[in-house]
């Protein structure tokens, strides 16, 4: 359960924002460690009798938005975790040192300036970010630092050269398990590797895709609609390459760490209204494997 009251744009001028909100959960199921049989995999474990993780949490945001494109965030917060002893006994890593349960403060600062013509799917422009995070408390430290970028340029009317990048670096090196996340969630992967968690405590992405629009047109809505009686479409094809390295001082039976790597292919995006991006992407990776992925997500 949780609970979250979020403005905006507060005052005179809208230039301050506020958000604050808390949370429970407690689950019966969850990733315990990678799996000890498929490299890159997780390993989970389930038990229908025992709540296996506990976490509550309260964070409070301030923003302040200085001109229509930069935004700057001031976090605080105070969380716990614990793990039934069967979790402990799965990993003793997962916390660190075989303890049971982690209490922490966080206090981090985010900056980002947006200048992309179109949010969901840029065609130019450019974004950045900045995170800067800072962990403290019984049983877990970290300071965390994530950078993003999307850079957009028009090589043509219809067509774009887009790049895109992702920085994680997490200080001392030396992070238990369940710090050590970098490659495999919705917001950081490789295309050609969405199967795949790669951990990792420092390390990055970098895309490039070339993509053109081949089609724009009409349909129209078969329900009766004033303001939308036409559902519009754009098709647009593209090709694409990433590289990607992530660094973990104990890889195990990893087969992505402390290397390079590679993957690229071919794509349709479909464009609609209400932000709805919908990408069809054949990829290849560098060890041989070749997959139809579909996505309904912004990308980055």
């Amino acid at each position: 359960m949780s609970l979250r009251y979020e403005n905006p744009n507060m005052g005179k001028s809208l230039q301050h924002g506020l958000n604050i909100g808390f949370g429970y959960r407690r689950n019966r199921e969850l990733n315990y460690d990678m799996d000890s049989i498929k490299p890159n995999k997780w390993g989970f474990y389930k038990n229908e009798n025992r709540f296996l993780i506990t976490q509550g949490y309260i964070d409070l945001t301030y923003t302040y938005r200085p001109a229509i494109r930069t935004r700057h965030s001031f976090k605080a917060g105070y969380g716990s975790y614990s793990v039934d002893s069967l979790v402990v006994k799965l990993n003793q890593d997962y916390f660190g040192s075989s303890v049971t349960n982690i209490r922490y403060f966080d206090i981090g600062y985010h900056v980002s300036y947006n200048n992309l013509d179109y949010g969901p799917y840029p065609m130019k422009g450019f974004f950045g970010e900045i995170n800067i995070d800072k962990r403290f408390g019984k049983n877990t430290n970290y300071l965390q630092l994530i950078t993003r970028t999307n850079n957009s340029f028009r090589l043509a009317q219809k067509s774009t050269f887009q790049l895109q990048s992702v920085g994680v670096l997490r200080l001392p090196f030396t992070q238990p398990y369940v710090n050590s996340s970098l490659m495999g969630s919705a917001d950081v992967y490789m295309r050609g590797l969405e199967y795949y968690v790669v951990q990792g405590v420092a390390g990055g992405i970098a895309r490039a895709t070339i993509k053109n629009e081949l089609l724009s047109f009409n349909v129209n809505n078969p329900l009766r609609s004033k303001s939308h009686d036409k559902i519009p479409f754009r098709l647009f094809v593209k090709t694409f390459a990433d590289l990607g390295y992530s660094y973990l001082p104990n890889p195990g039976k990893s087969i992505f760490n402390n290397k390079l790597l590679r993957t690229w292919g071919l794509g349709i995006d479909v464009i609609t209204f209400y932000d709805v991006v919908l990408r069809f992407e054949y990829t290849f990776n560098q060890i041989g494997e070749h997959s139809l992925f579909f996505h309904n997500q912004t990308d980055w």
